[in-house]
């Protein structure tokens, strides 16, 4: 069963229009069959359609390196343990490690480094924004 609470209002209209669709194929359903098939194929499409929280967990947010949808102190020694060569949420098995590394990489420059974990820093102390060139 769908929840609708569990999705934002794009994905609500997508699984209305699913329904609706579904609904209408059954009404002109000549066999038993028919209807299983349509409703086997509805089920599957709407299974496909990305709840709220997995659609947050895809998103990007800059400087997030640890993925826990905030910027914090933690993200930095993320990016300065991933540095050193030391064990980081970078390496751990299961990590989306190149979502992790984009995010980490705030300024841009294709490289996670120490100037991204410093603008993060700075960020979090209210130094200055994420995105203002150091």
């Amino acid at each position: 069963m769908v929840d609708p609470e569990e999705y934002r209002p794009a994905q609500k209209a997508e699984i209305d229009a699913i329904r609706k669709e579904a609904s209408e194929a059954i009404s002109a359903a000549e066999s038993q069959e028919e209807v299983e098939k349509i409703v086997s194929e509805t089920k599957a499409r709407l299974e496909a359609v990305k709840t709220d929280d997995e659609l947050t967990a895809e998103e990007l947010i800059p400087g997030d390196a640890d993925g826990n949808g905030s910027v914090d102190a933690k993200d930095a020694t993320q990016i300065l343990r991933y540095i050193n060569g030391k064990a980081c949420i970078f390496t751990q098995e299961g990590a989306d490690t190149e979502k992790l590394l984009k995010a980490a990489d705030v300024d841009g420059s294709g490289d996670v480094d120490a100037k991204d974990a410093t603008r993060i820093l700075r960020y979090i102390n209210g130094k200055t924004s994420l995105f203002d060139r150091m």
